[in-house]
């Protein structure tokens, strides 16, 4: 049976603008991960599966952590693992830092608005706004 969109949480993908978005993100991932190149070919596959995935969501990063899609904030968490993975493979450990850095980042805005989602809100405050 097919998911039904929360009435409190807009489809991720449901204008023309957002479905663009997340087309051009994937495919500035695939990019990404086809320009990187590394030798080793598990570094090279890790990359290829995790950078389009991980710049799709992060390409409508916002909406993602606002209205709590967290099917897509999982699929971006364990794309940006792979992608770590595949630096530390290949032996690029800036880069493996770097991108893992991002991971917490994005794991530690995932639990600010979700923290503050779940407090009561005062009168005239935006609740969807993330500060």
């Amino acid at each position: 049976m097919p998911a039904v969109p929360s009435p409190t949480r807009p489809p991720l993908l449901a204008t023309p603008t957002a479905r663009l978005a997340a087309a051009v993100g994937a495919a500035v991932g695939g990019g990404i991960a086809l320009a990187g190149r590394p030798e080793e070919p598990l570094a090279a596959a890790l990359h290829l599966a995790g950078y389009p995935v991980a710049c799709a969501v992060i390409a409508r990063f916002v909406p993602v952590v606002r209205d709590r899609h967290g099917a897509w904030f999982t699929a971006h968490q364990a794309a940006m693992v792979a992608i770590c993975v595949g630096w530390a493979v290949a032996g690029s450990w800036a880069q493996a830092v770097a991108n893992g850095l991002w991971v917490v980042g994005a794991a530690a805005w995932w639990r600010r608005a979700g923290r503050r989602a779940s407090r009561p809100h005062s009168a005239g405050s935006d609740p969807s706004r993330i500060e």
